[in-house]
C-alpha cells in the first residue's frame, strides 16, 4: 500500500504503526519488521449468523447477483459517473449505432461482473452491444465474423489460450481491425504497460480498475468511431467542467488522488510514461482541454523520467501547469521550465491547486 498510507490509515483509526530492525544468524543482512496495533471496540460484537459460500459457482452467483440489483446500482453511482453516462448517451446519439465491446478474460465471474458493469443501466444497455470470450480462440473467432470498437483483454489466459499481448499482436494483423484495445490484467509488473503498448495496445489498465475508468474508455472509443475528439481553444476549454491529468504509477496515490479531485473535476488517469504516449496518439486533443497536469518524478520498469512526461506535455502546450508530485528535496534544482511547481504526495483538492499553485 506504501508506508504514508499505511500510517495515515492506521492514525485515522486511532492506532500507532512503526517498524523494528535486528540483525540474526538467520538474517544476518539484518531485517525491518513492520508492526501496528489498532483500539479495540469497547463495544460488544453480536455473533454473526452469516455462513461461508460452499463453492466458486455459489461466490460467482452471489457477486454477479450483487453487481445487477437495482439497490447495488443506486447506491453505488456517483455523480462522475452520471456525467460520465450522460456524455456517453449523447455522443452515441452522434455516432447513430450502438459501440461494439469486446471483453477477452479466462475468468467468468470477472468477464460477467465487467459486462454487468458497463451496460448496468437500461440507456447504457440500449448503446452498447457486449461480447465476451474466454480466450483467444474465440476471440479471434469473433473478430473475423464482426467488427468491434472497444477490445478490453486479460493478459495470462491459461495454456490453452495467446496471452493478452500476443493476441493483440494477432488482433493488429487483421484486415480492417482498428478498434481502442486495452490490456487488463491484475499483474503488478511495471513492465506490462510497455509490453502492452508494443504488442499494439491503445493503453495498459490495471485490475480492478473503477467504474468511473470503464465508463472513460467507452466515451474514448465512441470518441474515435464519431471521428475522434474535436481540439478544443485552450481559453474556451474550461467552460464547463475541469479537467486534470495524473501521471502516476502507484494505484493507490493515483486513486488518492482522483478522489481528491473528481467532486470538482474530470480527472485522467495515466500509470506510465508510456501509456501517456498512447493517451496523447488516441486523444490528441487531450492537453487542450486540460487545466493542469500532475506527474511523479519515477517510474518502475521505464526508461522515462518525470521530466521527460513533463517536456512531452510542454512540447505539445507550453502553456499548461505542471505540477510535480514528490515528498523528494528539489530546493534548488532546475527544471529549465519543465515543471511549474512541486507539491507534496498529499492528495490536494481543486481549491487548493486554485489557492496555492495559481491552477485555474
Amino acid at each position: 500500500m506504501g508506508l504514508a498510507i499505511a500510517h495515515k490509515v492506521v492514525n485515522a483509526h486511532g492506532g500507532s504503526i512503526w517498524c523494528e530492525s535486528s540483525k540474526s544468524e538467520e538474517f544476518p543482512r539484518g531485517k525491518v519488521e513492520f508492526f501496528f496495533t489498532l483500539p479495540a471496540s469497547d463495544q460488544s460484537c453480536p455473533l454473526s449468523t452469516l455462513s461461508m459460500p460452499e463453492s466458486t459457482s455459489q461466490i460467482s452467483q452471489e457477486v454477479l447477483g450483487l453487481a445487477s440489483s437495482d439497490e447495488a446500482i443506486n447506491h453505488s453511482i456517483d455523480q462522475s459517473e452520471l456525467d460520465l453516462e450522460l456524455k456517453i448517451l449523447a455522443t452515441g446519439q452522434e455516432m447513430g449505432r450502438s459501440l461494439r465491446v469486446l471483453i477477452v478474460d479466462d475468468e467468468d465471474v470477472y468477464r460477467q461482473s465487467l459486462a454487468t458493469s458497463l451496460s448496468r443501466t437500461p440507456e447504457l444497455s440500449n448503446g452498447l452491444v457486449v461480447r465476451i470470450a474466454a480466450g483467444s480462440k474465440q476471440a479471434l473467432g469473433l473478430l473475423q465474423k464482426s467488427s468491434y470498437d472497444l477490445v478490453i483483454c486479460d493478459v495470462d489466459m491459461g495454456a490453452d489460450s495467446l496471452n493478452g499481448f500476443g493476441l493483440v499482436k494477432t488482433l493488429r494483423s487483421l484486415k480492417g481491425a482498428t478498434p481502442l484495445v486495452v490490456i487488463h490484467s491484475n499483474r503488478i509488473c511495471a513492465s506490462d504497460s510497455r509490453t502492452a503498448v508494443a504488442a499494439g495496445a491503445d493503453t495498459f489498465l490495471s485490475k480492478p480498475s473503477t467504474r468511473s475508468q470503464l465508463l472513460k474508455l467507452i466515451l474514448q472509443a465512441q470518441q474515435r468511431v464519431a471521428g475522434g475528439v474535436q481540439e478544443q481553444n485552450p481559453c474556451t476549454a474550461h467552460a464547463n467542467r475541469p479537467e486534470i491529468m495524473i501521471v502516476e504509477d502507484g494505484p493507490f496515490q493515483a486513486e488518492a488522488f482522483e478522489d481528491a479531485l473528481k467532486a470538482d473535476a474530470t480527472v485522467h488517469l495515466v500509470a506510465s510514461p508510456e501509456a501517456l504516449g498512447a493517451l496523447l496518439l488516441a486523444d490528441p486533443g487531450i492537453l487542450d482541454r486540460l487545466t493542469c497536469a500532475i506527474i511523479d518524478m519515477h517510474y518502475d520498469g521505464s526508461s522515462q523520467s518525470g521530466l521527460d512526461v513533463a517536456a512531452t506535455v510542454k512540447k505539445k502546450r507550453a502553456g499548461l501547469k505542471v505540477l510535480l508530485s514528490s515528498d523528494g528535496d528539489y530546493s534548488g534544482t532546475r527544471f529549465d521550465g519543465l515543471i511549474d511547481h512541486v507539491i507534496g504526495k498529499e492528495p490536494i483538492s481543486l481549491a487548493s491547486l486554485r489557492a496555492e499553485f495559481g491552477v485555474n
